[in-house]
């Protein structure tokens, strides 16, 4: 490693120190001016982008390099970088920000975003993970347990596309309300725990703190649709859910114009 790549990782490091920082102090911000600013900063606007006070659109595909010797860093993963806009861009970053930072609102831990292109595709994202066949010859089974009170294409999702097609069982929990119902589902090959709420379109709750303490009393993660409540009205991160899916495309766009989704 030459110096000029050193100089490259040592600024870099710099920066994500000071990003932690900021995030830490944004973080004591009231939920409303997270909302309006995230982690955008005027530093950033004056700096990088000609005083914008808005972030941005990067309608860019690539990321253009100093040098080869930044180039060969930042593939190295050693600095940050989006390099391709299918991976990520900083239109991407200012959204994933925001986001994390309104589901984390009063969570003392760190929260993390991916969006999606679509609601459907976090759910997808968010779910598919826990469902990798662990044995080589694949034939052990599997299981998860989700309320039956969910979105039309979450269902179709669960119900036809893993379930019919991959063989895959949903336990589906017709009264999600009964703990001793989403307890009866669980055994050995059960990856996770699903509910939507309040569920679209028929404003459904549950007890999400019970259901997540009964996730996890057996190991298992469990994973919350808050798409109709978004995060000014429910944070289910706060009560210990370990992940978060929304269809940014219904109330958080507000006029529904884009279609979009997050896993946080």
């Amino acid at each position: 490693m030459n110096e000029r790549m050193k100089d490259y990782i040592d600024k870099a490091n710099k920066m994500l120190a000071e990003r932690e920082r900021y995030i830490k102090e944004v973080k004591k911000w009231k939920f409303d001016t997270i909302a309006v600013h995230g982690l955008y900063s005027v530093k950033e606007a004056i700096e990088n982008n000609q005083g914008a006070i808005i972030e941005p659109i990067f309608l860019s595909s690539a990321q253009a390099y100093r040098d080869s010797d930044e180039m060969e860093v930042a593939q190295a993963y050693q600095i940050p970088t989006w390099a391709y806009t299918r991976i990520h861009n900083p239109s991407l970053g200012y959204l994933e920000d925001t986001l994390a930072l309104l589901e984390g609102y009063g969570y003392d831990g760190e929260t993390t975003c991916c969006v999606t292109a679509s609601g459907m595709s976090a759910i997808a994202s968010a779910i598919e993970p826990f469902l990798v066949r662990l044995t080589k010859n694949g034939n052990e089974p599997m299981n998860f347990a989700a309320s039956c009170h969910v979105y039309c294409g979450t269902f179709q999702l669960f119900n036809v596309r893993i379930m019919q097609e991959r063989g895959i069982e949903c336990r589906w929990v017709t009264d999600p309300n009964n703990i001793d119902e989403w307890a009866s589902k669980i055994d050995k090959n059960t990856r996770f725990l699903y509910g939507e709420l309040p569920t679209n379109p028929g404003l459904m709750f549950f007890d999400l703190k019970k259901v997540i303490d009964l996730a996890h009393e057996n190991g298992l993660p469990f994973i919350a649709d808050s798409t109709i409540a978004t995060p000014a009205l429910l944070r289910p991160i706060t009560y210990g859910a370990d992940i978060v899916v929304h269809s940014v495309t219904k109330t958080m766009t507000a006029g529904g114009f884009s279609i979009t989704g997050a896993v946080i």
